[in-house]
């Protein structure tokens, strides 16, 4: 780290860092862009999670962070090893709020002899287990730490995702029953964010205030409109 990081850091408490109090997730980041991405974080205010395939980089990379002023902590993680990324999700989340997910980790070689860096090799001589380990360290890798710091939201993650996207600028007809909408609808994030705008442009479009009617509408017309829900509003 520079001196010049560390006087970002020395700047007048955390009121002005970005990243203040968040955790983050940085994996490759022994070495690197992973390593400027997590001590970018650092000098933002985030607690980093330094995930490495490296032992040595993880705790380097935490030394330096440490020296400059910032908060981190090790996790030794194999990406291409799905036990081991859910693990390194679980221990990130014991470090504090998990609000923050870098999938920069990527390995090419085998699983015997990784190497940092792509070796260019002829087409007809790439090996099954070189393709197999360049798709479990970067596509399935990332796919499982999504998995693990997303998972599907359960009923009151819906309700405070209704009362999170619907408009305080919105007029409503009385008190929404978004409780039931959360128990009726299973829902991602998106659709609901989805079914609130279009049900807010419905009543909007009628000059009407925001009911429970409408927003259940808009969370049928959302599914139908995708083929994912049948005529009762019953997801299929």
């Amino acid at each position: 780290m520079t001196n010049a990081s560390s006087n970002v850091l020395a700047l007048g408490g955390t009121d002005h860092l970005r990243l203040a109090g968040r955790t983050a997730i940085v994996t490759g980041a022994g070495r690197g862009l992973g390593r400027a991405i997590a001590e970018l974080f650092a000098r933002e205010g985030a607690r980093v999670v330094i995930a490495s395939h490296s032992a040595e980089g993880c705790a380097s990379a935490v030394e330096a962070i440490e020296a400059a002023g910032g908060t981190a902590i090790a996790k030794p993680t194999d990406v291409g090893v799905k036990s081991e990324v859910v693990d390194m999700v679980g221990f990130a989340e014991t470090y504090g709020s998990l609000e923050v997910l870098v999938n920069n980790a990527q390995s090419w070689g085998t699983p015997d002899e990784p190497t940092g860096l792509p070796v260019p090799t002829p087409l007809e001589l790439f090996e099954d287990a070189q393709l197999d380990w360049t798709f479990d360290t970067g596509f399935r890798g990332t796919f499982w730490a999504m998995q693990a710091v997303f998972p599907f939201p359960d009923e009151a993650d819906r309700e405070r995702l209704w009362r999170a996207f619907l408009p305080r600028s919105v007029p409503t007809a009385g008190d929404l029953d978004l409780r039931e909408l959360a128990r009726r609808f299973e829902l991602t994030g998106g659709y609901i964010r989805n079914a609130v705008l279009r049900a807010a442009y419905l009543a909007a479009s009628r000059g009407t205030a925001l009911s429970t009617a409408d927003l259940e509408r808009a969370v049928r017309a959302e599914f139908l409109a995708h083929g994912k829900v049948s005529a009762s509003g019953a997801l299929r």
